[in-house]
C-alpha cells in the first residue's frame, strides 16, 4: 500500500522535496496545550491537549506526516485527496450491512469484545460510542478508544464518556461536556470529524474558563462589599448603635427608652403607654464620646405617627471640657399634645458626635391613649402672682390676709382654642366651704396652657388651723375634667407661724432637698399635734405630688419634757442638727414599706447619740397627700403638761436603706411645734 500525506495532521509540511503533514497535532499546533489549557494553567489548575495527551504529535499518523492509503481525484474540481485504505469493496446495502454485520461479529470474538455495541455512529445505552462499520477507516496505526487495544488492522473506536471524563479531570479539567461524532458519510470525513471534536472541546474548555472567571468576579465583588460595609453599618438597611471611623473611637448608642420620670445615669421608670396632653421623658445614652477631656454631641429628640409626620421636635446640645466620664446620658421632657389621635408612636433619637462626625439613630414605639382628665400643673397660695409660672408663694396667712390661688390646665389648647371654667374653692378644717369663685376663659391663643389666679381675702373671724384650697378645671372643649388641692394655714391674730393654735406648724412647698435617684423628694407643708381624751394625735401633710406611702419616711421627735437639755439631743442620728431645739425623749417612726400601717414607738436610751428600744407601736391612717397617728399618752408616760416635736423626713431607696434628711418643720433653727394639753 503506498505511503499518502496525512489528512489529520495541522498543516501541510513546507518541502519542495516531500508532500507530507507536518505531523503536529491539529488541536494544540503541536504545542502540547491549547489556549484554553493555558489559561486553566493560568488560575492553578493543571491541563494538557486532550487530543494528543501532551505530545504535540498528530495521533494518525504519530509524528510522520503519512499514512498508507491511496490518493484519489475529485471529478468535479480535480484535486486530489489522501484516503485510507478501505477493509474491502463496495456493495450495495443490503449486501455490504451483512457481511460488515458478519466480520464485525467475527472481530468481537476474535479480540474477546462481548459488548453490545450498535454499528451506528450513536451512544448505546451504556455512554458507549462506536464507530460505523459500514465506512469505517482502518486506525490501527492510532488508538482512540479509551481502553480498547488494536488488533486486525482494526479499531471498533469506542469513546466512553466515563472514562475520558475522568482522564480530563485527572489533568485540571472540571466541568463542560466532551463529544465524539465520528462520520459515516464519506470516506474523507476524518478531518472534519477531528475538527468537530476539536470545537466541541474548545467551546467546553471556553465554558470552565468563563465559570472559573465568573467565580473570581464574584469573590472580588464580595470582597468590595465586605469593605463597604465595614464603613458604612446601614448598608444592609438594618439599623445599627455603633457607628465606625477608622482610628477614632467608636460611637455607640446605649439604653434608650422611654419613661415617666428621669433621676439620672440608668435610673428612670420606663413607660410605654401614656395619655394625650401627658409628659413623655426621652432617655437616651451615647457611649465612648469622651475624646480628651471633650464631651461634644448634638441628641435631637422626636415623636414621630405612624405617617411619618414629626409631632414634637427637640434638640439637646452638650458640650463639656475636662470630663472624665466616657459617656453621657439626656432625658428630655417632651408633651404629648392633648390633641393627638390615639394609637401608636415611635420616639427617636439621633445623636451627632462633633468630635468625630459620627452619627448614630435609635427609636422605640409607644402608644397614645385618650385622656379623660385635664392634666393639672402648679397649684399653690401666694402672696403675689406676676404671670405664669411668676408668683411668691406662702402657706402660712393670718385673718385679713390677700391670697392668691394659682393654677395652671396643662395642654388644653385646641386647633388654636382654649375654652376653660376654673372653679376655685376654699375650706375650713371643719371642711365648710368658706370661700369660692368661677373663672371661666374662651380665647384663642397659640400657647399650649393656661393658668388663673384669682385671688381671696381671708375673713377676720377665720377660726386659726389648717385650711384646704381645691381647684377644679372643665375644658369645654374636650368636657374633660381635673382637680387638684393644696393645703394652707391661718394663724390666729398675734401668733407666730410656728406656734399656731394647739400645736400647728406650716413649710414653705418647694423646700424640700433633691436626692439622686429620688424622682421627688417628699416635701412637709403642714404638722398638727393635739393631746385630747389621753392621746396624741399627729397629723403630717406633703405638698401635692410629693408623698407616697411606699416610699416615704416620717420620724416625729417628741421632746415630753420640752427640754432641749435631755433626751437624744437634736433631728439627726448624729445629734447635731437642732440640738439647741429639740431634745427628744421619744421619736415615732411611720409610713413606707419598710413599716407598713404601723407606727413604731421607740424611748431614747443613750447616751451616746441614736440609741433607742422600742416600747410599741400604734396604726397609721394614710390620705393622699400625707398621714396620722394616735398615740396613747401612757405609751409615752404622760399624763399632763405639753409636748414640743419637730417633723423630718426622707425616702426610702432601696430594701433596706434610706436617704438622709430631706425636710424638716419647722425649718432648722425654729423653735419645734408646741402642743398643750386640753384640760
Amino acid at each position: 500500500m503506498p505511503l499518502v500525506p496525512c489528512p489529520d495532521c495541522d498543516c501541510k509540511k513546507i518541502s519542495l522535496f516531500e508532500n507530507l503533514g507536518n505531523g503536529k497535532c491539529s488541536n494544540c499546533h503541536g504545542f502540547g496545550k491549547s489556549p484554553m489549557d493555558e489559561l486553566v494553567e493560568t488560575f492553578g489548575g493543571e491541563s494538557e491537549c486532550y487530543v494528543c495527551h501532551g505530545t504535540g504529535q498528530c495521533q494518525t499518523c504519530g509524528g510522520n506526516g503519512e499514512i498508507s492509503g491511496r490518493v484519489e481525484t475529485d471529478d468535479d474540481t480535480g484535486q486530489t485527496r489522501s484516503t485510507r485504505h478501505e477493509s474491502g469493496k463496495e456493495q450495495d446495502a443490503e449486501g455490504s450491512e451483512s457481511s460488515e454485520d458478519s466480520r464485525l461479529e467475527d472481530e468481537r470474538r476474535d479480540h474477546g469484545d462481548f459488548s453490545s455495541e450498535s454499528d451506528s455512529a450513536e451512544p448505546d445505552s451504556t455512554g458507549t460510542y462506536t464507530g460505523g462499520a459500514e465506512r469505517g477507516r482502518d486506525e490501527s496505526p492510532r488508538n482512540y478508544s479509551s481502553g480498547g487495544d488494536d488488533s486486525g488492522g482494526r479499531s471498533s473506536r469506542r469513546y466512553s464518556r466515563k472514562s475520558r471524563r475522568n482522564r480530563r479531570s485527572s489533568r485540571g479539567y472540571s466541568g463542560g461536556s466532551y463529544s465524539y461524532s465520528p462520520s459515516s458519510s464519506s470516506p474523507s470525513s476524518s478531518s472534519s470529524s477531528t475538527d468537530s471534536s476539536a470545537d466541541s472541546t474548545d467551546e467546553a474548555a471556553a465554558v470552565v474558563a468563563g465559570l472559573i472567571i465568573l467565580g473570581l468576579f464574584i469573590w472580588m465583588s464580595s470582597c468590595v462589599v465586605s469593605l463597604i460595609r465595614t464603613q458604612h453599618p446601614y448598608a444592609d438597611g438594618t439599623p445599627t448603635s455603633a457607628i465606625s471611623s477608622p482610628g477614632q473611637a467608636t460611637l455607640q448608642l446605649g439604653v434608650m427608652a422611654t419613661a415617666s420620670a428621669v433621676h439620672g445615669w440608668r435610673d428612670y421608670t420606663p413607660k410605654s403607654e401614656f395619655l394625650q396632653g401627658e409628659e413623655l421623658f426621652l432617655y437616651a445614652e451615647a457611649l465612648n464620646v469622651n475624646h480628651d477631656g471633650r464631651v461634644d454631641l448634638v441628641f435631637d429628640d422626636r415623636i414621630v405617627a405612624t405617617n411619618g409626620k414629626v409631632i414634637v421636635n427637640a434638640t439637646v446640645p452638650v458640650a463639656k471640657s475636662g470630663s472624665t466620664v466616657s459617656s453621657w446620658a439626656t432625658w428630655q421632657g417632651l408633651w404629648i399634645p392633648s390633641d393627638t389621635p390615639p394609637g401608636s408612636y415611635v420616639a427617636s433619637v439621633s445623636i451627632r458626635d462633633n468630635s468625630t462626625g459620627q452619627v448614630g439613630t435609635q427609636s422605640t414605639s409607644f402608644r397614645v391613649g385618650a385622656s379623660a382628665e385635664v392634666q393639672m400643673g402648679m397649684l399653690a397660695t401666694c402672696l403675689e402672682v406676676r404671670g405664669w409660672k411668676d408668683y411668691t408663694a406662702q402657706t402660712s396667712f393670718m385673718p385679713g390676709d390677700q391670697v392668691f390661688l394659682y393654677s395652671e390646665a396643662l395642654n388644653v389648647n385646641h386647633e388654636g382654642r382654649i375654652d376653660l371654667s376654673f372653679d376655685d374653692s376654699i375650706f375650713t378644717p371643719t371642711g365648710t366651704k368658706l370661700l369660692g369663685t368661677v373663672v371661666p376663659v374662651s380665647t384663642t391663643a397659640t400657647n399650649r396652657s393656661w393658668a388663673a389666679w384669682p385671688n381671696f381675702t381671708i375673713p377676720s373671724d377665720a377660726p386659726p388651723g389648717p385650711y384646704t384650697a381645691t381647684v377644679a378645671v372643665r375644658d369645654n372643649v374636650t368636657g374633660n375634667t381635673g382637680s387638684k388641692s393644696v393645703m394652707f394655714t391661718v394663724s390666729a391674730l398675734n401668733q407666730s407661724p410656728t406656734e399656731e393654735g394647739a400645736g400647728t406648724a406650716t413649710d414653705a412647698v418647694g423646700d424640700a432637698i433633691p436626692w439622686a435617684g429620688v424622682a421627688v423628694s417628699p416635701d412637709l407643708i403642714f404638722a398638727r399635734g393635739t393631746i385630747n381624751a389621753g392621746h396624741l394625735i399627729l397629723n403630717v401633710r406633703f405638698a401635692p405630688g410629693t408623698f407616697s406611702s411606699s416610699t416615704t419616711l416620717v420620724t416625729v421627735n417628741l421632746d415630753t419634757d420640752q427640754d432641749p437639755r435631755t433626751g437624744q439631743p437634736g433631728i439627726n442620728g448624729q445629734g447635731t442638727m437642732d440640738a439647741d431645739q429639740i431634745g427628744s425623749e421619744f421619736i415615732v417612726v411611720m409610713g413606707s414599706s419598710t413599716n407598713g400601717e404601723q407606727a413604731q414607738i421607740s424611748r431614747y436610751i443613750g447616751p451616746p447619740p441614736n440609741r433607742f428600744t422600742q416600747i410599741g407601736h400604734a396604726p397609721v391612717t394614710f390620705f393622699d397627700d400625707g398621714m396620722e397617728v394616735t398615740i396613747p399618752l401612757s405609751t409615752l408616760g404622760v399624763d399632763c403638761g405639753g409636748i414640743n416635736f419637730k417633723v423630718v423626713c426622707s425616702s426610702r431607696i432601696s430594701a433596706s436603706g434610706f436617704t438622709s434628711i430631706l425636710d424638716v418643720l419647722p425649718n432648722v433653727g425654729l423653735p419645734p411645734i408646741r402642743v398643750s394639753q386640753s384640760r
